[in-house]
């Protein structure tokens, strides 16, 4: 099963394969938001563009791009930084979480 494991910390967690990113990070206590955005954001529809995590290591093992990431409304997202709503996981990644 894949791992994914968080930048700058020890934690990681195993998640099935092809597991939704924003779900799984969710169901072990980890929360993708910064800010405000804990409580106030579009709850994984892809909507709000809050759920942003950097890859960096691991691109290759998730799914492409959605069109919702694409056509983000709140600010079109950088290159590296993927929605972890829109993201599933095929294989072992590094992300960084945003920071409040």
């Amino acid at each position: 099963m894949p791992i994914v494991r968080l930048h700058g910390s020890e934690r990681s967690i195993e998640v099935g394969k092809g597991a939704n990113l924003r779900r799984s990070l969710m169901l072990h206590g980890i929360n993708p938001y910064a800010g405000v955005y804990r409580v106030l954001n579009c709850y994984g529809i892809g909507l709000c563009g809050t759920c942003w995590v950097e890859v960096i290591e691991g691109e290759e093992n998730l799914s492409a791009p959605t069109r919702m990431e694409s056509l983000n409304f709140r600010q079109p997202l950088k290159r590296g930084r993927r929605l972890a709503c829109q993201t599933r996981v095929y294989g072992d990644c590094v992300i960084k979480l945003q920071t409040d």
